[in-house]
């Protein structure tokens, strides 16, 4: 979203490459063991109440009730809509730290599975925000954020 198509292709191959070298020293029978195994093994933590992230909250909503397929809809149009809100603010943000604190935050909230330690990611981007703060309804937005993120964690369901 920066403009960094050279930092963003060195990345995309970087990743080509170590799954490659994976693939090479693990075999194939590793990747199909990850995907029919581990991978549908984890869709019980999904709606975990300690999944702190927008998709665990909708697939918990979606249950309760009795919809879990418009609870999968919902989680996956609010995945979208951070990716959006991230590629469109980090296009406009005044510099490189502001756009990685924007996809750090934007990482936490569209995860499929987040669980309350991950916040221990969060400070880097309160500390940017609180060098370049937001104005208007952005700044109470942030003040809340803040302060459920203040909260013991027995009072944040």
């Amino acid at each position: 979203a920066a403009g960094r198509g050279r930092a963003a292709g060195a990345a995309v191959l970087t990743g080509v490459a170590l799954h490659l070298a994976a693939l090479g020293l693990f075999g194939p029978g590793a990747f199909r063991t990850y995907v029919r195994d581990v991978l549908p093994s984890l869709d019980v933590f999904r709606g975990s109440w300690a999944n702190v992230s927008l998709t665990g909250y909708w697939t918990r909503v979606g249950v309760a009730l009795g919809a879990p397929a418009v609870g999968r809809a919902v989680a996956v149009g609010c995945q979208v809509a951070v990716l959006a809100a991230v590629w469109r603010a980090g296009r406009r943000a005044g510099g490189h730290d502001r756009a990685f604190a924007l996809a750090v935050a934007g990482m936490l909230l569209a995860s499929p599975v987040a669980w309350t330690h991950y916040f221990v990611l969060l400070p880097l981007p309160l500390l940017v925000a609180w060098r370049h703060p937001p104005r208007g309804a952005a700044l109470a937005a942030l003040a809340a954020a803040t302060a459920v993120l203040w909260l013991p964690e027995r009072f944040v369901p």
